[in-house]
C-alpha cells in the first residue's frame, strides 16, 4: 500500500501529532468514489487503516482533511527534552 504514509500532522495550535495520511487518490480507491466528507466515509477509511496498520491510538484518533489528503491524527509528538 504505497499511498499509506505514516507522518505528523500539525494542528491549528502548532502542535505536531502522530498521523497516518491517505492521498485523495487512495481514498477514492478504498471508497470506490470521491470522499463525501461524512462520518460514514471516515469510518470506512479508519477500518481500512486498522486492517493495514496496527496503531495503539486508532480508536481515539481524530480526522483531518487537507488538500494533500485525509489524515487519521493521533497523540501529540513528545517535545524533545
Amino acid at each position: 500500500m504505497s499511498d499509506l504514509l505514516t507522518t505528523t500532522y500539525t494542528d491549528h495550535r502548532g502542535i505536531e501529532h502522530e498521523a497516518v495520511q491517505l492521498t485523495w487518490a487512495h481514498v477514492e480507491h478504498i471508497l470506490g468514489r470521491r470522499h463525501r466528507h461524512t462520518a460514514e466515509d471516515d469510518a470506512i477509511l479508519t477500518a481500512a487503516i486498522r486492517a493495514m496498520h496496527a496503531l495503539a491510538w486508532i480508536d481515539t484518533a481524530m480526522v483531518a482533511e487537507t488538500r494533500h489528503g485525509w489524515y487519521l491524527v493521533g497523540p501529540a509528538v513528545p517535545a524533545p527534552a
